[in-house]
Formats: structure tokens, sequence, C-alpha cells
């Protein structure tokens, strides 16, 4: 689900092969790593690899995804398969709107007279629409961390 994930994230056609690591950490680092490596082939053919590495501490290479699933870091190398310069700039625009957006709900929650007159079921609303956007810059953020 991790890979499908970056395919979806950054437009990535399922039957482009891509080179991915996962690296295990922590007390169970070494079993985790045998475990995947004994379910190689099934998550080859799932997610569509054309190299799986699998390994205790596995290093990212450059230009590679990082998602953090499970206690597992999924590498995936996005070198040749995303224009950077494009997705960076896609990214910084998706950014600032997302910020706008957020700094006007928030706007809007300080608001003592929306607070005052508003249904509690709007403020609630509103509210968790600021945390879904700011779980949303969290994520651009990260993306663009990745990116560099």
């Amino acid at each position: 689900s991790a890979i499908r994930g970056v395919r979806a994230r950054y437009g990535i056609s399922p039957k482009e092969s891509l080179a991915v690591t996962v690296s295990t950490s922590g007390d169970t680092a070494v079993a985790d790593a045998n475990l995947l490596a004994g379910q190689k082939l099934l998550v080859e053919t799932m997610a569509n690899t054309a190299e799986l590495e699998v390994g205790a501490g596995a290093e990212k290479s450059a230009q590679s995804s990082v998602t953090i699933i499970q206690g597992l870091e999924v590498y995936v190398a996005l070198e040749g398969l995303v224009d950077f310069e494009a997705e960076r700039k896609r990214l910084t625009n998706e950014r600032t709107k997302v910020a706008a957006d957020l700094q006007k709900l928030n706007k809007k929650l300080t608001n003592e007279n929306f607070l005052a007159k508003a249904d509690s079921a709007i403020v609630e609303k509103t509210a968790q629409e600021s945390a879904e956007l700011t779980a949303a810059l969290e994520q651009i953020d990260q993306q663009l961390e990745n990116l560099s």
C-alpha cells in the first residue's frame, strides 16, 4: 500500500516498474527483514517492483520518496520517473493555496463574533477542516523535503 500511495502521489503508472528499498529498525529489525525477504516475490508482483531490497538499516538512495509505515521505512526511487522541478513547482503552488485556506479558517476560529453566533456544529466542522488542512500542509512540506 505504501508503494501504491507513492505511485498515486507522483502520478506514476502502475505499469512502471519501481526500485524499492525497505529498511527495518528496532528490536525486531532482523526478524522483520527476514519476513519481508520471504515475501519478496509476492511484494514484487503486487507492487510491480523491478528491484526490492529489504534489510535492517537499509540506506535511502538519492531522489527517493520515503514512507514510514508500521515501523518500516519504504524508499521508492523516483529518479527518471518524476520531473522534480515541475513537482516542486506544483507542490509549492499547492502549499500556497492550502496555507491561504488554513489562514482563513484559523481567522474564523479566532473571531469572537463567529464563535458566539455560529452553530456549534459549524464551529466544529470549521475546526475539523482546519485540522485537515494542517495535516495536508505537513504532508506537502514532507513531500517538498523528500524532493530536496
